[in-house]
């Protein structure tokens, strides 16, 4: 009686997980007849269950997929990754989109009370493919655009130059940064508003521009004075690396003005006269290599022949 007390009790079970760790790591060829009790436990097992997997089927009608519909499930997938990439697709031409946008909302309020067209053009061929001084962009006297007139900037804001010739489909953009382009008039910026000295820069052939600061304060195109220097060659803030640079050129067309020429890299004093400031000014962008731009063009500027 006290052996099958002891058969009965706890130690049973303790064997018996025993026994199953040992059979799980025994070899497989020790263990074969292990699989001859699965025929008679499913025969237990079958009809039990049958009314489970039916009850199931009512708390979730959704029938699950077979193997034999493996395919089906490929189907589906490949149809998913598809809208997927459908959505993406689209999320990145929006978010383009947005920015273009943006860019020439930036252009328009810089200049608000000039009436001037705006549209983005690749450029197809540029001083690094050709090693010509010309910017070729895709548009032309067909979309208004005409010598002289129409600008060229980059982000909106950020001058790349100026439209030396046109025909009907493309245009050639010299960049201000070179050479040939010659000097242009510009206005350090003390502040987003504030203007402080104008300058006269002259391109350097290595894509900065350079000149000297004007002691004297001198009226700007946009109607607003520039700061004259004192006797430091100073404003009342100073100029400094970093500040804005901007075009105040009457040579320009009136939709090029306050456009950016670029930062305040450095400001030299020559020891002889320490009034004298010349100022080095690099574009934010080398706007010789740039593969799109936006043309600004008068806007009672008629495009010849547009559809």
């Amino acid at each position: 009686m006290s052996r099958l007390h002891w058969l009965n009790s706890r130690s049973g079970l303790t064997l018996a997980v025993i026994a199953l760790i040992v059979l799980a790591f025994a070899p497989p060829r020790l263990t074969g007849w292990v699989g001859t009790l699965r025929a008679p436990v499913q025969t237990i097992l079958a009809p039990l269950a049958f009314p489970f997997a039916a009850a199931l089927r009512l708390v979730n009608p959704d029938e699950v997929l077979r193997p034999a519909d493996a395919p089906a499930l490929d189907a589906m997938r490949l149809e998913r990754d598809g809208y997927l990439r459908e959505v993406n697709q689209l999320r990145a031409e929006n978010d383009e989109l947005r920015r273009a946008i943006n860019e020439l909302q930036q252009g328009l309020d810089l200049n608000p009370n000039i009436p001037v067209r705006q549209f983005n053009r690749p450029v197809i061929t540029s001083p690094i493919d050709l090693a010509s001084r010309l910017l070729t962009v895709r548009a032309g006297t067909r979309e208004g655009v005409e010598p002289t007139a129409t600008v060229a900037v980059v982000r909106g804001v950020h001058l790349v130059g100026r439209v030396t010739s046109a025909d009907a489909l493309k245009c050639q953009v010299l960049p201000f940064t070179d050479r040939n382009a010659g000097s242009i008039d510009g206005v350090v910026m003390l502040d987003p508003v504030v203007p402080g000295p104008a300058c006269r820069l002259t391109p350097r052939g290595d894509g900065t521009l350079a000149g000297r600061l004007k002691t004297e304060s001198v009226l700007l195109p946009g109607g607003m004075a520039s700061a004259a220097t004192d006797s430091a060659g100073d404003p009342a803030a100073g100029v400094k690396p970093g500040m804005v640079v901007r075009l105040a050129d009457e040579t320009w067309p009136q939709s090029a003005q306050m456009l950016e020429l670029g930062i305040v890299e450095s400001v030299q004093t020559p020891p002889e006269d320490i009034r004298i400031r010349t100022i080095v000014v690099r574009p934010r962008y080398r706007v010789d290599r740039v593969s799109e731009v936006t043309l600004r063009v008068p806007a009672s500027t008629e495009a010849g022949g547009a559809r």
